[in-house]
């Protein structure tokens, strides 16, 4: 526990505030006040807000984490999201993009705008980080980094509690003792001396006008305590809140410098384990995680997951779905929320299938950023569907859209009328949901062989192998795609026995296959660069699968030539640029075959491995 400085809560000293307290209270009133110790008083404030606010759980967890020893610091975006109006079709050049923000924002730490803003309302999605944030002001203010007294108040806490605000407030000062917190609280607030710390205006539930007094009540508060400086947190989706003179900002997500700097802090005990997952991070199968933790719920549910084996499956749909259940409904459970869901009678497998329905369709004309309009209408349809114990009629699919965004962060607004899912991983999982569990076996193989070597759909792919209960016809179908573009390129049988013959002359330690450093330095990119590259997965992936080293050699000789003579690729498919192209296309679907088959449920994979080049040598 951090202890409070006896520079913290803004000095609660006798000359700051007793003397004005006393020309305002009546005699009976001024002999409790006059004996008060200001210092031991302040003291045990301070160490109510530290107790209450430096620690939090982690969707049930039972562990209590301490926020010091994670807090990353936060960005903020330089625009609100529902704000931005920029063009659709510059947004789409990024939309595939999984590095996180796209070039057209500018961040901006949230402290600096934080220390200077009189009236800020902070939104973020959840788990962006906003209600800890707060928690390191109260710190700030406890160490007294920040000359304020802080006032954490959760604005759901104080809807339930009936109370006026003023008198909720000095509520939490009833550690102090005070002979009447109330004229204490009072006199606080009018010299400017505190910083109110609103958390979660989203929180506070939508029926019996709750909401709209919450808002009210937090507007007169702000007009009233002119000089008292203010911070509101909010989900994004509740932008339609307004409130004057406030500056609005919205939490960015991580940056993968960010993501670093968290996980040291979680591991900073653990110097192996930290080792060994930024080692992990670093992958190239770890980009979908990546791109997944860009908050630091999801950040922390990834590093909670590590703890327990201290590696990530390989089969990395199953942390997908955790994250996405987290999500769906932990996230509010676990911090005993019950929101006024204008869908509420949608259970949680409908909304799933609401959103696997969204992804793929979307996902199939390469839609990432979805048109507002466009959204409410899949979801308006969706909704006609269904039965009518499921869902009331009369529903419209913006308001729909709206609740969901609030509550889950699943679906966002990335810039005026302009939405996404969360994260392009997300939407690719949910995609990959709606291919396994809504078509069938045939429908499937037509799909793969539309997408099988589009980059997009990679990491789709991927996720519908480790969810199929039996994927041999999948495996099967990649198998056939490869014997018709062999059967067509006649020339990727000669250049493999060309390849075989040339790697096999000079055997070159393994390191040199990795394509971290190539045989004489020459130069080796474009189509020879892929071949040569996809090989390395290959024999990465046999190896894996218990292949026999005269199997996995084949690959590596084939990586080894190019990457000595990346002209042999040329020399081979000399006649045609067709015909390298060809080649390309096969030993990318090759690699993709073999990473597929670390995931799928099958008998036999050994044989697939073993067959895929013994009928080209």
């Amino acid at each position: 526990m951090i202890e409070p400085t006896s520079a913290g809560v803004a000095g609660w000293l006798w000359e700051k505030y007793g003397a004005n307290l006393l020309r305002t209270l009546g005699e009976k009133l001024q002999v409790g006040w006059t004996k008060m110790n200001w210092a031991d008083h302040e003291r045990k404030y301070s160490q109510h807000l530290l107790a209450e606010h430096s620690t939090t759980k982690l969707l049930g967890n039972p562990k209590e984490i301490c926020l010091d020893e994670i807090y990353t610091d936060v960005y903020i975006l330089d625009q609100i999201s529902a704000f931005r109006r920029l063009d659709v079709e510059d947004m789409k050049k990024e939309q595939f993009n999984r590095t996180g923000l796209p070039s057209y924002v500018t961040r901006k730490p949230l402290l600096t705008i934080a220390e200077t803003a009189h009236r800020l309302y902070i939104l973020g999605k959840p788990g962006a980080g906003k209600s800890t944030f707060l928690k390191k002001v109260v710190r700030l203010c406890c160490d007294g980094s920040l000359n304020k007294t802080a006032i954490f108040i959760s604005l759901k806490r104080w809807s339930d509690s009936k109370l006026s605000l003023l008198d909720f407030i000095a509520r939490e000062f009833a550690i102090c003792e005070f002979p009447d917190a109330a004229i204490f609280v009072r006199e606080l607030l009018e010299s400017g001396g505190a910083i109110a710390l609103f958390d979660g205006l989203d929180e506070v539930p939508n029926f019996d006008q709750q909401r709209s007094r919450a808002i009210a009540m937090v507007s007169e508060f702000s007009r009233q305590y002119s000089n008292t400086q203010i911070m509101l947190t909010c989900r994004t989706a509740a932008t339609e809140y307004s409130f004057d003179r406030f500056t609005y900002v919205e939490i960015a997500d991580f940056t993968k410098d960010q993501q670093r700097s968290f996980i040291s802090k979680w591991y900073a005990d653990h110097p192996e384990s930290l080792e060994q997952l930024l080692n992990e991070w670093e992958k190239r199968d770890s980009e979908a995680l990546v791109d997944l933790a860009r908050t630091p719920l999801l950040l922390a549910l990834l590093c909670l997951a590590y703890d327990a084996t201290l590696t990530f499956p390989r089969r990395r749909v199953e942390l997908y779905e955790e994250a996405v259940n987290a999500l769906l409904r932990k996230w509010d459970a676990s911090r005993e929320l019950s929101r006024d869901m204008i869908y509420k009678s949608l259970s949680h497998n409908r909304k799933e299938q609401m959103l696997r329905r969204i992804a793929l369709e979307t996902f199939r004309t390469a839609d990432i950023l979805i048109p507002k309009n466009q959204i409410c209408q899949s979801i308006e349809s969706y909704l006609s569907e269904l039965p009518p114990d499921d869902v009331r009629s009369g529903i419209d699919g913006e308001a729909v859209l709206r609740a969901m965004e609030a509550q889950h962060g699943l679906l966002i607004e990335r810039a005026h009328n302009i939405y996404s899912f969360s994260h392009l991983t997300v939407h690719e999982y949910f995609a990959a949901k709606k291919i396994i569990e809504s078509t069938k076996s045939d429908e499937i193989v037509v799909l793969m062989r539309t997408y099988a070597v589009d980059d997009q759909w990679r990491e789709v792919i991927l996720m519908v192998s480790s969810l199929l209960d039996d994927g041999r016809f999948l495996i099967d179908c990649f198998v056939q795609i490869l014997d018709e573009i062999a059967n067509e390129e006649r020339d990727i049988s000669s250049f493999v026995k060309l390849a075989l013959t040339s790697g096999q002359k000079k055997k070159i330690r393994e390191t040199r296959y990795s394509g971290s450093r190539k045989e004489n330095d020459l130069p080796v990119k474009g189509n020879a660069l892929i071949i040569a590259e996809a090989c390395v997965t290959i024999a990465s992936n046999m190896r894996v699968l218990g292949v026999e080293e005269r199997i996995v050699e084949i690959p590596r000789f084939i990586a080894s030539a190019i990457y000595r003579d990346p002209s042999l690729v040329t020399k081979v498919f000399a006649k045609s640029q067709a015909g390298s192209l060809h080649a390309k296309t096969f030993f990318r679907l090759a690699a993709l075959l073999t990473e597929c088959l670390l995931l799928a449920t099958l008998y036999d994979r050994q044989k697939y491995l073993r067959e895929l080049f013994e009928f080209r040598i």
